[in-house]
């Protein structure tokens, strides 16, 4: 096992005399294997590294060059185990290149239940994928990358107290995730949460973003899990789907017009509800189908408050609801619509 130095200027990764020794050393030293750590660092050429149509396997990776150096894009994976003490260290963005439809077909695969780091690291351009099949790998840095961001393996994945970006979240059958105190952003649309198979997270104490500011509908799938926040702070509709979940507040943030759906028949279960609407941006409420929706409070003393909202198919029998100069529009269970706003004491920014 040794480290590996990147002496090429750009040429084939498995060719031996890209790869050094030391840093800036005599080439021939062969590519680095899947024990050892692979290094780009200042004494790196600028150029394109090609991995010519095939994975490359490596024990882990040190990301820290001074000149422009790229990494050719023409495999699908690029798979790094972080099980070395060392780990992942991402110093500088890894720049990819390459003539595929988009980094949707690349993906940054990382193994082990070391400690990843991405610091100094403004977002990844492709898709990242843990697979960890046992222990667990910790976070020690933020993450955030353009595109999704994919837990597999039967092992853990912490996020620790990082912050995590992503356009989407992609939980696999067998994983488990812990999400922690950071806050997690969710930037895409279409599925923004989705669970394949059966999988175990620990959100209790997080907070959730979807942040997309356009039109599209961005759709959570809870599937019956327990979370902190999730907080709405983009536009559109926000749509619940499947199984419902319990989380402790319900939020949606900034002068939108938005609508906010749950899946007919399913049951959720809220702390709190923090909605901000007004005159000029309502919300809505309601169900996926004919069928209310049950959203209950997690206090049978929890009296749920909103503003500016057109409310339909959503029953709770588990505390109440009050909407002040709202529109009730039918198969409602549980709430009332008081036209005086002035007693409102929370859910809204008015």
């Amino acid at each position: 096992m040794a480290d590996k130095y990147r002496v090429g200027a750009g040429g084939s990764w498995s060719t031996s005399g890209n790869w050094s020794l030391t840093s800036g050393g005599a080439g021939g030293a062969g590519a680095p294997g899947a024990s050892e750590k692979a290094i780009i660092d200042a004494n790196t050429p600028a150029g394109t590294i090609l991995l010519n149509g095939a994975s490359a396997s490596i024990g882990s990776l040190v990301w820290n060059p001074t000149n422009v150096v790229r990494l050719d894009r023409t495999a699908n994976t690029f798979s790094i185990s972080t099980a070395l003490a060392a780990g992942m260290d991402f110093q500088q963005p890894l720049l990819l290149d390459g003539a595929f439809p988009s980094p949707d077909v690349f993906f940054l695969v990382v193994g082990g239940t070391a400690s990843p780091s991405f610091s100094s690291v403004a977002q990844l351009p492709c898709t990242i994928r843990f697979s960890i099949n046992s222990g667990t790998a910790t976070l020690s840095t933020a993450l955030s990358t353009l595109y999704d961001l994919d837990i597999a393996g039967t092992g853990t994945v912490s996020f620790n107290t990082q912050n995590v970006t992503a356009r989407a979240l992609i939980l696999r059958n067998g994983s488990n995730t812990t999400f922690s105190t950071g806050t997690t952003t969710l930037t895409g649309t279409g599925t923004v949460l989705s669970h394949v198979g059966t999988t175990s997270i620990s959100a209790a104490s997080s907070t959730i973003v979807i942040s997309d500011t356009s039109s599209s509908t961005k759709t959570f799938f809870g599937d019956g899990k327990t979370f902190g926040e999730i907080r709405h702070a983009g536009n559109g509709p926000l749509s619940f789907s499947t199984a419902g979940f319990t989380a402790s507040l319900l939020s949606a943030v900034g002068a939108y017009t938005r609508t906010i759906q749950f899946t007919s028949s399913q049951t959720y279960t809220l702390t709190g509800i923090s909605i901000e609407a007004s005159a000029a941006n309502p919300v809505t409420v309601t169900a996926s189908s004919s069928a209310a929706a049950i959203v209950n409070a997690a206090s049978s003393s929890t009296i749920f408050q909103l503003a500016f909202a057109t409310i339909s198919k959503i029953t709770t029998s588990t505390g109440s609801g009050q909407a002040f100069r709202s529109t009730n529009g039918g198969t409602m269970t549980g709430w009332t619509f008081p036209g005086d706003i002035s007693h409102l004491f929370f859910g809204s920014n008015l």
